[in-house]
Order: structure tokens, then C-alpha cells, then sequence
């Protein structure tokens, strides 16, 4: 009988463990949450309590003519499920191009406050210029170190790329490249003048 009661508490346990974390993968988990190679990157899609839960990328189809398609998708989700799902598009007619945010000392991304939208050129297919900055998640207060990537040269988001488990762990890239299509501007290489 006490051999019974041994076992069910360490099952019971177990079972708790696994339902308070919503059933998330184990901690630094590597994930690639990637778009279609139709589609390109426009928004995240995230859970934030003290730090960051979990994400999803926000995926635009590009159509025959150039032009972003109307609906957005999202890719699976990974990380942990307590707080509530909240969502971080650019516009209609933007790309996603880069994210800032800051990683806590404890390990965990704290928050990823702004995502870069740039205006889409559908005759090229690319990413055109400026950029513009547009609200994310809630900034968090507590040590840490900047984390942020931008796409040059006309490219754009494809992908989430990180760690996670419970809580997000890492924020790697997100994949910048030429759309499907593109016709990138290409410059022409200045040649310096040899000093005399």
C-alpha cells in the first residue's frame, strides 16, 4: 500500500508540472517558424507576462502581380500558454524587416517592443525605404542586453528563428532575404581613387 502511495504522488505531480506549462516543449527548444516560400513576414504574434512566453511569425502571401495578398496567416506556436495571445502586424502594405527588444540576464527574451515595417514595392518585390517603427509588446523593466535585427538592401522577413520552452529563450533571426521574384537593385561598385 505505501509503495502505491510512493509511486501516484511522483505521477500526480508530473501530471501538475505538465498542465501548468501548457504543455510546452522542454526549455531551449530550437524552433523555425518559417513563412511559405510565397509569403513573406509581416508581423509576430507573442504571450508576455514577466518576459516573453512564446511567438508566432505573420506570414503575407505575395500574389502573381507583385501585390500582398488580404489575409494573414499565422505559423504554429511555440513557448508557453498562460497569458493572453496578442497580435503585431504591419500594414496592409508593409513588410516586416527587423524587431527590437532586450534579453534578460535570467536567460529569457523580456520583451520585443518594436517590429520595423517598411513599404512594399511590388513591381520589385522588395522591401523599399524608410522604415518605420511600429508598437510591440510592453517593455519590461530589469537588466539585460539589446536584441535587434534589421533586412537591408530591399529584402524581408521570412521567419522566427530562436529557443524556447516554457518561456521564450532566444530570438535568433528572422530570416532576411529576397521575396520570391524579387528584382533587387543592384549598385553599380565606386571604385576609390588611389591615394597619390
Amino acid at each position: 500500500m505505501g509503495w502505491s502511495v510512493r509511486m501516484s504522488l511522483p505521477l500526480s505531480l508530473a501530471g501538475f508540472l505538465l498542465l501548468a506549462s501548457g504543455g510546452a516543449s522542454p526549455q531551449g527548444t530550437e524552433f523555425n517558424l518559417s513563412c511559405s516560400a510565397n509569403e513573406v513576414l509581416v508581423g509576430i504574434s507573442g504571450r508576455q507576462g514577466w518576459w516573453m512566453d512564446g511567438v508566432a511569425a505573420r506570414c503575407r502571401t505575395v500574389q502573381e502581380n507583385g501585390e500582398l495578398g488580404e489575409t494573414v496567416r499565422s505559423t504554429a506556436y511555440t513557448g508557453g500558454t498562460v497569458n493572453t495571445l496578442r497580435t503585431f502586424d504591419c500594414k496592409p502594405v508593409e513588410v516586416m524587416v527587423g524587431y527590437v527588444g532586450s534579453q534578460g540576464d535570467n536567460g529569457y527574451v523580456l520583451h520585443v517592443h518594436e517590429i520595423l515595417c517598411a513599404p512594399w514595392q511590388p513591381d520589385t518585390r522588395t522591401a523599399k525605404t524608410p522604415a518605420r517603427t511600429a508598437r510591440a509588446f510592453e517593455k519590461k523593466t530589469g537588466s539585460g542586453e539589446r536584441i535587434a535585427e534589421s533586412c537591408l538592401a530591399g529584402r524581408v522577413g521570412t521567419r522566427l528563428r530562436g529557443r524556447a520552452g516554457q518561456y521564450l529563450d532566444r530570438l535568433i533571426d528572422i530570416g532576411c532575404s529576397y521575396a520570391a521574384g524579387a528584382k533587387p537593385i543592384h549598385y553599380p561598385n565606386v571604385q576609390k581613387e588611389s591615394p597619390k
